[in-house]
């Protein structure tokens, strides 16, 4: 309760954008036998002032922008890119632009288990747990944490805001990032039959 009242209290704006993008375009239902799997963005929107809210109340007492960093991005070399922010507080659910390049480092630390340049960076156990399926997205595609995992052959992607994906093929130990002009996703089945040939190809 304290900490929603603390939300509500400083973060008025951004709460109310994170309840106006719970009824936005940016979710799907899929209704299985048993259960039913509802994708929201905003779900992932809120742990941005959440982070940011604990992150002020311990020791660490930085912005979640500034941690991200120290932690993560800068042990993997990333430092061409720019992350969006909404009354102060960065975007949770999308957001950052980056290069190329930039994204291919996410997609190797992931592929290497968390690992780089023998640096584990990230837990392998929490690699392992968000690229296998969590819960049942239709079709052969299925969800883990927040990443995307194709059942019929076992690569698993990042997929961004306008059709950026980080795609990882670990039988090939194979990387594929794509950038694409803003709003061109809903050509994904395009961009997975290009995946596929060219893991197919693959050495």
């Amino acid at each position: 309760m304290h900490l929603l009242l603390t939300l509500q209290n400083t973060q008025r704006n951004y709460l109310a954008y994170l309840l106006a993008s719970f009824n936005s375009h940016n979710q799907f239902v899929h209704k299985g036998k048993f259960s039913v799997h509802i994708y929201r963005k905003a779900v992932a929107e809120l742990s941005a002032p959440l982070f940011d809210f604990l992150l002020s109340q311990n020791s660490v007492g930085e912005p979640l922008e500034t941690w991200a960093y120290t932690t993560l991005f800068s042990k993997i070399g990333m430092t061409n890119y720019s992350w969006l922010k909404y009354d102060g507080y960065n975007f949770g659910g999308y957001g950052i632009s980056a290069t190329p390049r930039e994204l291919t480092k996410i997609g190797q630390l992931v592929l290497n288990k968390g690992n780089c340049n023998g640096l584990q960076v990230v837990d392998s156990l929490w690699i392992e747990q968000m690229t296998t399926t969590q819960t049942d997205a239709g079709s052969s595609i299925s969800f883990g944490n927040l990443w995307w995992i194709d059942e019929s052959s076992g690569a698993y992607f990042m997929a961004g805001s306008g059709g950026q994906y980080a795609v990882i093929i670990p039988d090939k130990n194979l990387l594929i990032a794509s950038m694409a002009e803003h709003d061109t996703d809903r050509d994904f089945e395009t961009f997975w039959k290009i995946v596929g040939r060219i893991r197919v190809t693959a050495n």
